[in-house]
């Protein structure tokens, strides 16, 4: 009896065992029971998407051309506002929409003024210098700012490098363009110095990368954002500073006379680009021996350089004096030689039809047309 009963219980197992076995096999969609097996999964590949991380964002100076008056200037060289401590600008003296009138303790004195605005436009003061204008960099890269001041319509007034022309012998003027960062720091001055020749500076600007961060979007996009509305952006700083003086009340009668209905007149202009490490010009290749050819010119690659070192063309080419090697270089004809840019790579060509002309090796000297005025040399020999 014990037997049987022990019997029914191994029996009521295994029926157990066997059903919990059954159970699992149904998880196979398939039972394979002859070889061999092969079978293929495929998927498919989703692009999550992409940020553009260069972001050039610059805000630059706004101008209500041609009504702004950042720029104008009244020129005094007889010092007649301080003599009358600024009695003509007082507020209760004029009317003039431009300047509203001001308090004269507000003038900072000299012979040259420019009239400073509050951000609402009403006049703060006259000085000797004008309002900064402002640059700055939102972008996650570094930009260059490049300034160029300009004048014209200055009759015969003579330029002067010194801000000090109160003893010059004829009438004269002082104007620069000063520059620095919004911390005051990386300061710079340079002075236009003829009509043809301005003022000019460039500085570089850093952007703020490390404030970007990748957000979703309301479009539930991705985008490349700054991280929070504190973000202190580097910006650039530029105004205008003069002086006038010189001569005598004939003298500047005169130069007003010259000028006659032009006005004088000056033109701050800006230009502001992604940054480029610089990179002076130069010579592509390991060698500067050249063979002339049987035909055909002579090739020479170059490199324009980059940047605020980088050149935009040829100025000159040159070579020693073959009558006399301690004359003075001649200066090869434009005719006799072509600058071309081929697949990227600029490239300096001396033709054909100057070459055949030499009859011993010749040593030329590229004058690169950048700040530095850069050059190379190369031989051709024969």
């Amino acid at each position: 009896m014990r037997k049987k009963r022990f019997l029914a219980v191994i029996i009521a197992a295994s029926m157990m065992l066997g059903n919990s076995v059954t159970a699992f096999a149904t998880v196979s969609s398939q039972d394979v029971t002859k070889s061999p097996v092969k079978g293929t999964a495929t998927g498919k590949a989703f692009f999550e998407g992409y940020v553009n991380e260069d972001v050039f964002i610059v805000e630059v100076p706004t101008v209500a051309t041609p009504t702004d008056q950042t720029f104008d200037f009244i020129m005094d060289p007889q010092r007649l506002i301080e003599k009358t401590s600024g009695n003509k600008y007082a507020i209760s003296n004029t009317n003039d929409a431009n300047r509203h009138g001001i308090s004269t303790d507000s003038i900072s004195y000299g012979s040259l003024y420019f009239v400073n605005r509050n951000d609402d436009g009403t006049v703060s003061q006259l000085s000797t210098s004008s309002n900064y204008l402002h640059v700055k960099n939102k972008g996650s890269r570094d930009v260059t700012v490049g300034l160029k001041a300009e004048v014209k319509n200055m009759g015969t007034l003579e330029f002067s490098a010194d801000e000090d022309v109160s003893g010059n012998d004829k009438p004269s003027i002082y104007l620069a363009m000063q520059g620095a960062d919004t911390s005051g720091n990386n300061a710079q001055t340079d002075v236009i110095e003829s009509i043809s020749q301005g003022a000019s500076m460039s500085a570089t600007v850093s952007g703020c990368d490390g404030d970007y961060i990748v957000s979703v979007n309301s479009a539930n996009e991705y985008e490349y954002v700054v991280s929070s509305d504190s973000v202190s952006y580097s910006g650039y700083d530029f105004r205008l500073t003069g002086a006038c003086g010189g001569g005598g009340f004939t003298d500047w009668k005169a130069v007003e006379k010259a000028m006659g209905t032009a006005v004088p007149k000056v033109a701050v202009t800006w230009e502001i680009v992604p940054y480029v490490t610089p990179v002076a010009p130069g010579l592509i290749g390991t060698t500067n021996n050249f063979a002339r050819p049987a035909n055909g010119g002579v090739i020479v690659s170059v490199n324009m350089g980059a940047g605020t070192l980088g050149a935009t063309g040829i100025e000159k080419i040159t070579f020693p004096d073959p009558a006399n090697a301690s004359n003075p270089p001649k200066t090869l004809a434009e005719s006799n030689y072509s600058v071309y840019e081929e697949n990227g790579v600029w490239k300096v060509k001396l033709l054909a039809t100057h070459l055949a002309n030499l009859t011993a090796n010749r040593v030329y000297t590229i004058q690169f047309n950048d700040a530095a005025k850069t050059t190379i040399t190369f031989t051709v020999t024969v």
